[in-house]
C-alpha cells in the first residue's frame, strides 16, 4: 500500500492498552513484552498475517514455492503456539562459529546455507547445525502434523477476515502502515504506564494514528529507544525466518 493509499483508507481497528491482535486488555506494566500484544503468539498472528498479505498481494504466493513453503512453516509454527523470533536469534559470533566448524551441510554434505535449531529454542553452538536448504525444509516438512479441524477453521478464519479483503481489518494487518505507527505507538504507551514528563499532552491513539497518516511524522519527547515489537534483532536462519532464510531471499527477488 502507498503512502497516499494509507491516508485515503479507513481508520483501522486498534484499541489503546488493548493486544493489537486480539483486543484483550494489556498487563499496566511497561516491562510487558511485546508492548502492544498480550502475547508473542498474538504477535506472530500480526506478523504472519502482514506477511501472508503482501505475498498474496504480490504475486510472490501464487509463483513462487519457497514462499508457499514460508507461509506453510509459518501457519504450522502458529498451530504450534507461535514462533519467538527473538529467543530464536542466533548471535553473530555463534552463527559464525557454527559455519566455521560445520562448513558443509551435515546431513548431505551439500553447500551448507542455513543454520537449523536441532531441538528447541536454545542458540548454544551444540543446538545448532548447517544445512542445505533442501535438508532444512525437508527436516521441517517432518515435523508438520495434520491440522485438526478447530484449527483449519482457525486459518480459515484468518484467511477470510484478515488476508482476502482489499483493505486490512486491523490496524497491525497493515504491513507498511504498522511500521510507521507501532514505533510512535509503542514507546507512547509505555511513557503513559510510566506517568513520564511532567506536563506531557497525550493524545489518544486515534489523534497519534491520524497525525502519521497526514505526514506529521513521530512525535518529540518519546523514547524510542525500547525493545520493538516489529522485528527481531539478529539473525536466525531456523524455520524461514531470518535475513538470509530460504523465504526471505524468495521474497526479495525481483519477479
Amino acid at each position: 500500500m502507498t503512502p497516499a493509499a494509507a491516508k485515503e483508507s479507513p481508520i483501522l481497528r486498534f484499541e489503546a492498552d488493548c493486544c493489537a491482535n486480539c483486543f484483550e486488555p494489556l498487563p499496566n506494566d511497561e516491562k510487558h513484552k511485546p508492548a502492544l500484544f498480550c502475547s508473542e503468539l498474538c504477535n506472530s498472528v500480526a506478523k504472519d498475517i502482514r506477511y501472508w498479505r503482501k505475498a498474496l498481494r504480490d504475486g510472490r504466493l501464487q509463483n513462487d514455492p519457497d514462499v508457499r513453503l514460508a507461509l506453510h512453516t509459518r501457519i504450522a509454527h502458529l498451530l504450534a503456539g507461535g514462533y519467538n523470533a527473538v529467543a530464536r536469534t542466533i548471535p553473530a559470533d555463534v552463527r559464525t562459529l557454527v559455519i566455521s566448524r560445520d562448513k558443509v551441510c551435515v546431513q548431505c554434505g551439500g553447500p551448507g546455507e542455513e543454520i537449523d535449531h536441532i531441538e528447541g529454542d536454545s542458540s548454544d553452538p551444540g543446538n545448532l547445525q548447517l544445512l542445505c536448504a533442501d535438508c532444512h525444509h525437508a527436516k521441517t516438512a517432518r515435523h508438520f502434523v495434520p491440522a485438526t479441524e478447530e484449527q483449519s477453521a482457525f486459518v480459515d478464519g484468518l484467511e477470510q477476515e484478515r488476508v482476502m479483503p482489499d483493505e486490512p481489518a486491523q490496524l497491525c494487518d497493515d504491513d507498511e502502515f504498522w511500521q510507521q505507527v507501532e514505533r510512535i505507538l509503542r514507546p507512547e504507551r509505555i511513557n503513559r504506564i510510566r506517568h513520564a514528563a511532567a506536563g506531557y499532552a497525550m493524545d489518544s491513539s486515534a489523534e497519534i494514528i491520524a497525525q502519521i497518516r497526514d505526514g506529521k511524522g513521530s512525535r518529540p519527547g518519546i523514547d524510542d529507544s525500547l525493545d520493538d515489537d516489529h522485528s527481531a534483532r539478529g539473525l536466525d536462519d531456523d524455520s524461514g525466518y531470518g535475513e538470509d532464510s530460504y523465504f526471505a531471499r524468495a521474497m526479495a527477488r525481483d519477479d
